[in-house]
């Protein structure tokens, strides 16, 4: 048995019509919970916001960025997420007080929002959706979103450890409607028997063939999934910029640079007075100045 590392895996039944996702973040999850220090109830948010989006972005066709936000006015303000077409993902949570006594989404957020935007590459429109947190957890809320927003039933199972975190997702698909429900029925009820110590610990063939073994599936190849934020040099120059030249000089009479930093990958870009001058010379960006760190 080889467990598979940062992948996501589609997959289809031929006999029902139903299809599911499984995630695994390994590396990933590292190497974004290594960016801030979050306590564990953070941590576990965090986690199965970020398979969460990666489930949700494995479904779309067209290139774009997918982001999902969890805002409220509870301990928790901010819990924003986000996955690109080629799987690049990153996440960012802001709280208001302290939270490691609160054990659950809706918790955390006290009254809750979740914005769910798609921002396509090139063609097509940019799509957002809000819609009121009603479940307690992640999963929770996304089946909510899908069943209200596009009338799609959807169960979503999430386990997470220290090291790695993990997601299996089963969707309907339209059909007969008389075929629909008792053969969605089925195929969740067998899900149900998934324990997260399994979907931690064995790999994706073997959770399949456990739970499914009597069923006609179709595995499709894996996307591989990793970190990547989209922060440039040319993206902190703008923000000095938008302080406007008074304030950016005001700052600097009491320090020697402004410095900026990335709130996803907590890189830092530092301006000293002759670089913040020359912006505002310039009055926009400067050559080569998009540069990714």
């Amino acid at each position: 048995m080889l467990l598979e590392h940062d992948t996501l895996q589609n997959f289809i039944f031929d006999n029902h019509p139903v299809r599911g996702e499984i995630v695994r973040l390994d590396r990933t999850f590292q190497t974004i919970m290594n960016q801030h220090y979050y306590p564990p109830v953070v941590r576990q948010l965090l986690a199965e916001a970020l398979l969460a989006v990666s489930m949700i972005a494995g479904i779309f066709k067209q290139e774009g960025k997918l982001t999902l936000q969890f805002q409220g006015n509870g301990a928790l303000s901010l819990l924003s997420v986000r996955c690109t077409h080629d799987f690049h993902l990153r996440g960012v949570v802001q709280c208001n007080e302290d939270i490691s006594n609160i054990d659950s989404l809706a918790e955390a957020l006290g009254q809750g929002t979740l914005l769910f935007t798609y921002e396509p590459e090139s063609q097509g429109q940019r799509y957002q959706s809000v819609v009121e947190v009603t479940g307690a957890s992640v999963a929770r809320a996304i089946e909510d979103y899908f069943l209200q927003s596009e009338q799609l039933a959807t169960r979503i199972f999430l386990a997470v450890d220290e090291k790695s975190a993990v997601g299996f997702m089963l969707q309907q698909l339209p059909s007969k409607e008389e075929e629909k429900e008792e053969s969605w029925n089925h195929v969740v009820t067998l899900a149900e028997t998934l324990s997260p110590d399994e979907m931690l610990n064995l790999d994706n063939h073997t959770i399949l063939h456990r739970l499914y073994h009597e069923e006609q599936l179709r595995l499709f190849t894996p996307h591989a999934l990793q970190f990547g934020c989209s922060c440039t040099v040319y993206r902190m120059e703008n923000a000095i910029i938008s302080l406007g030249k008074e304030e950016a000089l005001k700052i600097l009479e009491e320090r020697d640079s402004i410095e900026v930093t990335c709130e996803f990958c907590n890189h830092h870009y530092e301006f000293d007075r002759v670089d913040v001058e020359s912006l505002f010379k310039a009055g926009s960006q400067r050559p080569g100045s998009d540069i990714k760190h």
